[in-house]
This record gives structure tokens, sequence and C-alpha cells, in this order.
């Protein structure tokens, strides 16, 4: 099964990304629906049920306490060619990264494998099909929009169904921390 674990994103925050994907240029991007905005801790392609059963042990570890994050500005990911556009997830105290840490630790001491690239908290907004350049612009103008900020209370296992109308999530897991 295809899954993640991750924050969900309070209501407002989402209706204030919506307002700033009204204002991105259309051409050429494949934007994030409301539904399907959060912050991803980790990736699994392919996870047994087993290996879910790990992650949920591996989320109920955690117990570092709520704490605040800043939603602020507009970057992406894709150097020369932009393929994904994202609203940044201001950290200071790096609480979001040590989370990730912790339970990729758990995760990797009970074999469970998940994409492990480096790990910049995010809330994807668009991906770009192609000439992701023409958006640097507006990307530009945005990189210091602010979005609001939220108290982080709840870590999340979901599961990632494709379909043609784009991913959809169900909650397999939450954890209140």
């Amino acid at each position: 099964m295809r899954c993640f674990t991750g924050i969900d994103v309070p209501d407002q925050i989402k209706k204030r990304i919506l307002e700033v994907q009204g204002l991105m240029p259309r051409e050429n991007l494949t934007l994030v629906r409301e539904d399907a905005l959060h912050i991803t801790l980790h990736f699994f392609d392919h996870i047994s049920e087993n290996q879910v059963r790990k992650v949920i042990k591996a989320l109920d570890s955690e117990s570092p306490g709520k704490f605040d994050v800043d939603i602020r500005g507009i970057s992406y990911f894709g150097g020369k060619e932009i393929h994904t556009i994202f609203v940044k997830v201001n950290d200071p105290e790096g609480r979001i990264t040590s989370l990730y840490r912790n339970i990729g630790e758990s995760l990797a001491s009970g074999g469970v494998r998940y994409d492990s690239k480096a790990y910049t908290p995010h809330i994807t907004i668009a991906r770009c099909k192609r000439d992701g350049y023409r958006l640097a612009g507006f990307m530009d103008g945005n990189s210091d929009t602010e979005f609001g900020s939220f108290s982080v209370e709840r870590i999340f296992l979901k599961q990632s169904v494709l379909s043609n109308q784009g991913p959809v999530y169900t909650t397999l897991h939450e954890h209140e921390i």
C-alpha cells in the first residue's frame, strides 16, 4: 500500500493557499486540491500491513508536545527545472525536522524503508509539467507571502490511492503529540 506520515494543515491556512493558487499562472501546472494540502514527513511507495503496524508504533512513540509553526513564502524544488512549487513551513526550533528524524530512526530500526531524501518541511501547492521557469516572477513576488501560523498537535499516517482526479487520502492512524 502507498502511504505517508504527516501533519494536517488548518482550514484557514488552506483557504489562504487557495487564494494564492488562484493567482498562479495555470499553464503547465497541476494544482494540489484543498483536501490534499498537508506537510509530509515520510513517504512509503509500498508498505505491507505488518510495516503499517511498525509505522503506527513509531508515530505513537513520539510525544514532544505541541509546537507552533509559521507558514510564509513560496519556493520550489527542481533547480533550473522547477517541478514542485511549495509554501514554506518556518520552524525555527526545528521541531518538525526532529519529528522526521526521530520517527525515521524508529522506522529504520524496524526495517521500514521510506523516501529519505534531504528533508525540508513544506506544503506542496502545485506540480509543474514543463517550462517552470515562467513561474519565477510569481514566486519572487510571493517569496514572503504570509499564510498564517498554527499549533502542531497531531501527526498521522494516511494511505494514498492514485486516481485520475488526483490522490485520495484515507487516514489510517492519528497520534496526538
